[in-house]
């Protein structure tokens, strides 16, 4: 079990995806991350242990469209290196994904034989799977997830789209909107104060 939370605004957001992290630290404890669009490129920040720790990484960042997540390790060791936020090969997609994809090492095999991959987990595998779909943003997610097994809910940036891709199958993932902005979490919780309605994703949405 894993935490995501997501948020996108015409001001900062770093603050607020933090703060809806803390909250969700009950779901996974071991490591913690973000993803976040700076002068055009996609940067990434992780810290193992608590999120003050990222937090504290993060004191002087600031960005309007930023993807979080804190780590229950399932795939791999409680590292840097397995903390999301995931980059695919050509550092285009980053992703943070609570679930398990059950055929992960078969994909692994069919599509990236000989591939080094930065980290021990599914998730790299489903982030590199998406990043050789055909197609906009949106058809490559769409196609993926009609090729992994299991479970999940993500929350996907592209560099070249000021915006953030959502999917979920079994996996909990709640949003919420209201004037230019919005935010994304694996719990309601993340919502209080900011939002007075969300609603559950559906399946294979």
């Amino acid at each position: 079990m894993c935490g995501i939370c997501a948020g996108f605004s015409t001001e900062d957001q770093i603050k607020d995806v933090v703060e809806g992290l803390k909250k969700l630290e009950y779901r996974g404890y071991d490591s913690s991350g973000v993803a976040f669009k700076e002068n055009g490129k996609l940067k990434t920040l992780k810290s193992v242990g608590e999120i003050k720790e990222l937090a504290k990484k993060l004191t002087n960042v600031k960005s309007n469209i930023v993807i979080g997540h804190t780590r229950w390790a399932t795939h791999g060791v409680v590292s840097e290196e397995n903390a999301h936020p995931h980059l695919s090969f050509d550092r285009r997609y980053a992703i943070v994904h609570n679930g398990i994809i059950e055929n992960h090492k078969e994909l692994r095999q069919k599509y990236f034989a000989g591939k080094e991959f930065a980290s021990q987990t599914d998730t790299e595998v489903f982030v590199n799977l998406i990043a050789i779909q055909n197609g906009k943003t949106i058809n490559k997610i769409s196609s993926a997830c009609k090729i992994v097994k299991g479970s999940f809910a993500i929350a996907l940036l592209d560099e070249r789209a000021d915006k953030i891709f959502f999917a979920k199958r079994n996996s909990p993932l709640y949003v919420a909107f209201c004037d230019g902005c919005g935010m994304a979490g694996s719990d309601i919780s993340v919502f209080a104060g900011k939002f007075e309605e969300c609603f559950m994703m559906g399946n294979d949405e």
